[in-house]
């Protein structure tokens, strides 16, 4: 999907951060490949009008994010469960974040039944 190497790129900007090379297709679950020093994670998570972590826990250099290009709605994140709807900020676009734990990134959308997609760099 584009979104994926959208995110994959944003990645790679990151300074300090090696992502060597990786190759993701997404058609219901992940595939990965990565040199052994890189490691991804990816997933997507559904979100509605309660915000929600985006992971119980996942260790990271680095977390790209993306919302669902099948959404009706707006999706919004934030770094703690208080985030909402007026004080998150929208995803509409990609987002690469420098980040040691995706655990840390609350999600949540102005309807049910959003998408969020995302990628870890571990």
């Amino acid at each position: 999907m584009p979104e994926n190497l959208e995110i994959l790129n944003e990645l790679k900007k990151l300074k300090g951060v090696s992502t060597g090379s990786a190759s993701v297709t997404v058609v219901g679950t992940a595939s990965v490949t990565a040199e052994p020093s890189t490691v991804l994670r990816v997933g997507q998570i559904t979100v509605g009008t309660t915000s929600k972590r985006l992971t119980s826990s996942c260790t990271s250099k680095a977390v790209g994010l993306v919302a669902h290009s099948a959404n009706a709605g707006k999706v919004y994140f934030g770094y703690n469960s208080s985030v909402s709807t007026s004080n998150g900020f929208e995803l509409s676009v990609p987002v690469s974040l420098a980040i040691d734990n995706a655990n840390k990134i609350y999600v949540i959308a102005g309807t049910s039944g959003q998408k969020v997609c995302w990628v870890a760099l571990r």
